[in-house]
Parts: structure tokens; C-alpha cells; sequence
């Protein structure tokens, strides 16, 4: 479940056209209760990986998607 919370948050940065280094500053992540129980059990490694800066919020749904996101992008240093 955790991997693909993180394969959903990659997916909006990747949609999104920023590296995989932007931090997201809101998100909402939807799915199964189970599901979410354990997203919020490794919640702290979540955060680490895909670099989220502030708690997601969380919703029950069907599936494991990453919604509501909002990223910053990381400036690339200049050479």
C-alpha cells in the first residue's frame, strides 16, 4: 500500500512534468481504509521518499490515487 501511495505521488510529479526532487505542499491520498491504516503506519518513510513536506490528508475510496497535489519545484543550480 505504501509503494503505491508513492508510485501515485511520482505519477502527479511526473504529470506534472517537475522532477521526482519537488516537494508536494498538499495532498490528499484516497483509498481503501485498510489500505490507508497501513499508508499511515509508514507515513514518516512516505514523507522521506517522495518528499512531502506537510501531513496528506486522506480520503476512503476504491483505489490508491494522489489527489489535490501540489508541488514547488526544485531550482536547478545554475552552472
Amino acid at each position: 500500500s505504501v509503494g503505491a501511495a508513492l508510485a501515485a505521488v511520482r505519477k502527479a510529479k511526473s504529470e506534472a512534468k517537475v522532477g521526482m526532487r519537488a516537494e508536494v505542499t498538499a495532498l490528499t491520498l484516497t483509498g481503501p481504509e485498510a489500505a490507508l491504516d497501513q499508508i499511515r503506519a509508514a507515513e514518516a518513510d512516505l514523507r522521506a521518499a517522495g518528499r512531502i513536506t506537510i501531513d496528506p490528508t486522506y480520503a476512503a475510496g476504491e483505489h490508491i490515487t494522489a489527489t489535490d497535489v501540489t508541488l514547488v519545484p526544485v531550482e536547478k543550480a545554475s552552472a
